[in-house]
């Protein structure tokens, strides 16, 4: 886990921009709308289009459950390299 916070906390713009491309790419590949994403999985959907943007920082816990939403580990989530 030590990994994935420090990835976390230190993420840049270039970095908060492939994140968010990341998730979208990802999210539309697994068929669903942010709307659909959202309301299965708790979260605000104002909060995953920022994300999507890289307008915000997800929080840890909001990356958690995108990463659940798309069947995933958060470590797969992050691995955009």
């Amino acid at each position: 886990m030590g990994k994935i916070f420090i990835k976390i906390a230190c993420m840049q713009d270039k970095e908060l921009i492939k994140l968010g491309k990341r998730i979208e790419e990802l999210r539309e590949k697994a068929g669903l709308t942010m709307s659909a994403l959202c309301f299965r999985h708790g979260i605000e959907l104002s909060t995953l289009s920022r994300i999507e943007k890289a307008q915000v920082e997800a929080k840890y816990r909001t990356l958690l459950r995108i990463a659940e939403a798309l069947n995933m580990t958060l470590s797969e989530l992050l691995d955009f390299e």
